[in-house]
């Protein structure tokens, strides 16, 4: 992690807890929103002036453009996190990834809508049986993905592996034992 995102790492002074739903801060109290998906923990903050800020939850219009395989941890804690944004009304909304906005709807569904594209996209290239690797060599080529970066690589595989348990899960994709190897086929290829 140091390695990867060692300008990110920072001395915590303050653990959130799972069961925590506000914090206080210099007597000022801010709540705490669950937004699992990008991370198993990840959480968005609700400031005393009502803004919102929704970290990784949602990336801006700009980002969106150039997204190629966007990390999330769990697939459909992503897509349902992004849905529970609708409900609730602040002043603002503070991006992670580029952006305040004042209303979210719209970019709500631009979010959901480029991470349905990405997963039909991906999904699209598994065209005969193939073993993980086999698809994500073609996914690579497809995306025309250029780091040479181990850790970097090794992060978009991840990020591929979750968008094909998720593809798994969703009864979209099936898993078969063929010539000694796990391979994955559509499920309507079965």
């Amino acid at each position: 992690m140091e390695t990867i995102f060692g300008s990110m790492l920072t001395e915590v002074d303050r653990v959130i807890l799972p069961h925590e739903t506000e914090v206080t801060v210099c007597g000022a109290v801010f709540q705490i929103v669950p937004l699992p998906g990008h991370t198993a923990g990840h959480i968005g903050i609700i400031t005393p002036d009502n803004v919102f800020y929704v970290g990784d939850a949602l990336m801006g219009e700009e980002v969106l453009q150039h997204a190629k395989l966007p990390t999330s941890l769990s697939y459909a804690l992503d897509l349902n996190s992004k849905e529970a944004l609708r409900q609730f009304s602040c002043d603002a909304y503070i991006l992670a990834h580029k952006g305040v906005y004042h209303d979210l709807s719209a970019l709500i569904d631009q979010n959901i809508a480029h991470r349905e594209e990405k997963i039909q996209q991906i999904l699209s290239f598994l065209t005969k049986p193939m073993t993980f690797d086999e698809w994500s060599a073609v996914v690579w080529q497809s995306l025309s993905m250029r780091t040479k970066r181990p850790e970097r690589i090794a992060m978009y595989l991840r990020n591929l592996h979750c968008i094909v348990e998720y593809l798994c899960d969703q009864g979209k994709v099936k898993r078969q034992f063929l010539a000694g190897a796990i391979c994955y086929l559509p499920n309507d290829a079965v």
